[in-house]
């Protein structure tokens, strides 16, 4: 995944931090074998139960990110489900680690491609809602603060037929050596977004410009919980700035995005009132 800048920049410049990180990396694998697996399970668990059994692997994955407590950013994070949801929906390459499965996503862009208009309206709504649940999940983690070994595991229907399955693992490590006793924080990404046409079929129906104004409102909502966490010295304001800068970008895309459904939305109204309109003349004629 991503690096904070002086990570990174240390990290090209010194071979003996590049295997420091590669240890680290190491310990939080193994920590996360636990979460790994209970992740596994509630993905029997959810399309067993729900029979599902038409269920074919989406997009799947793991991804590190290291972070200096000083440049905490969730900009790595939103950059890397960028990365993921274009090689889904756009044909990229997906970023190491990943793996997409073209059988699925072919088979979800027959259906959904009946069900939206063009599966590629959902590329935007799709990212912001990963980057939705992922963000959270780590927020709920805290910033700023040395955290020892944590994780927690989430699953979300992502509306569509696809359902998300995600497990995110940190781990705080304070650095004697390469940055004065300073923490790097890192954070090990798993998930599993899957694909089922019967989901899809019992799911309700809702518009596509409805779905993306509800994530729309969580967003603004998350921007008034960051206000109250800041309150609360839950995050540091260098932090709450970050943050707020990359909400408010998603955002800006979302009213963008919006405003180009909404006049498709209406001109394909206007479209079928003309075309009955001129069904009733033709009739009376």
């Amino acid at each position: 995944m991503g690096r904070s800048p002086s990570i990174e920049d240390l990290q090209a410049k010194d071979e003996q931090f590049r295997q420091y990180l590669n240890t680290l990396e190491q310990d939080l694998n193994k920590k996360a074998a636990t979460a790994a697996e209970q992740m596994r399970s509630e993905i029997e668990a959810f399309y067993s139960s729900n029979k599902y059994d038409d269920a074919k692997a989406f997009v799947a994955g793991k991804s590190v990110d290291f972070v200096h407590e000083k440049e905490f950013s969730l900009n790595n994070l939103k950059n890397v489900i960028d990365q993921i949801s274009a090689a889904v929906f756009s044909g990229a390459q997906p970023p190491k680690g990943v793996s997409t499965n073209k059988d699925a996503v072919e088979a979800a862009n027959k259906d959904l491609g009946r069900t939206v208009g063009a599966m590629a309206n959902l590329e935007l709504y799709i990212a912001g809602k990963v980057f939705d649940v992922l963000s959270n999940i780590v927020l709920g983690f805290g910033t700023g603060t040395s955290v020892a070994y944590t994780s927690s595991t989430k699953t979300e229907s992502l509306g569509f037929g696809m359902q998300m399955f995600t497990s995110v693992a940190t781990s705080t490590y304070e650095s004697h050596s390469f940055f004065v006793n300073e923490y790097i924080s890192q954070y090990l990404y798993m998930y599993d977004v899957r694909f089922s046409i019967k989901q899809a079929q019992t799911e309700a129906a809702i518009g596509l410009v409805q779905t993306y104004e509800n994530l729309l409102a969580d967003y603004e909502e998350r921007l008034n919980k960051l206000g109250e966490m800041l309150a609360e010295e839950k995050i540091t304001l260098e932090d709450f700035k970050s943050i707020c800068a990359t909400l408010q970008g998603l955002i800006d895309q979302f009213h963008d995005k919006l405003g180009r459904l909404k006049s498709a939305d209406r001109q394909a109204r206007i479209e079928a009132a003309i075309g009955k309109a001129q069904g009733r003349r033709q009739r009376k004629a």
